[in-house]
């Protein structure tokens, strides 16, 4: 929630995270304060970026305008990542930031998207949401913290649990099938538990994670994102 004091005499800032919700809320501080920043994103064998500069509009919601459910993306975790493409994605946003500091007129607005399993490599027109919430309304949901997720220690139980911005319907058995594969998984018909070494998380189908093993907010926060994701 200190994000803009992390943001504060900044000329550019450069995506190294791993959710969503955090690059929602990058892009709203950068707006609001009109810093540019880049994104970049890769899982398994494809990755992408984008310089965002917020001139004209073409926020990072005009990309993504919301937070799918949770356990409908891969995450590296479930799906694995190629080492070259974290690389590659570094490597594109590196050459953009030096030629945005530089004021540079060969700037990429594109989104750019690469499968390295296919050698393709796409840049795509990103146009401007007519209802984008950020763009056309000026309305900072995640810096007003509307939409940011919650997570509480459970007192005496070593637990974390964490909910969702809103209720979602989590596709339990997909989820199952997906966590099956790198751990011990346990699924009823209701509740999915899944075990990975000394920590256990608890998945409902409205969103919501137990994750037993820790009181720790900040380690619950990075195992949902890691095997549930955004």
């Amino acid at each position: 929630r200190n994000i803009e004091e992390l943001l504060d005499g900044i000329e550019l800032a450069i995506d190294g995270t791993d959710n969503l919700e955090t690059r929602f809320l990058i892009n709203d501080a950068c707006f609001k304060h009109k810093i540019p920043w880049i994104y970049g994103a890769c899982v398994a064998c494809y990755g992408m970026t984008r310089s965002l500069l917020h001139k004209g509009g073409r926020c990072f919601r005009c990309i993504i305008s919301s937070l799918p459910p949770p356990g409908t993306l891969p995450t590296c975790d479930t799906v694995g990542i190629l080492n070259a493409v974290p690389q590659i994605v570094g490597a594109i946003q590196t050459n953009e930031a030096i030629k945005i500091l530089l004021e540079a007129e060969n700037i990429c607005k594109d989104l750019i998207y690469f499968d390295l399993s296919t050698n393709e490599f796409v840049k795509t027109k990103i146009e401007r949401r007519k209802d984008c919430p950020l763009c056309e309304g000026g309305v900072f949901e995640y810096l007003e913290g509307k939409f940011l997720s919650s997570a509480v220690a459970l007192c005496g139980r070593n637990a974390v649990q964490i909910s969702p911005e809103r209720e979602l319907a989590v596709p339990i058995e997909m989820m199952a099938e997906k966590l099956r594969k790198i751990g011990e998984v346990s699924y009823a018909g209701y509740l999915l538990k899944f075990k990975k070494e000394e920590y256990e998380l608890v998945i409902f189908p409205d969103g919501r994670v137990m994750i037993k093993g820790t009181e720790d907010i900040s380690l619950a926060k990075s195992l949902y994102a890691k095997y549930v994701g955004d």
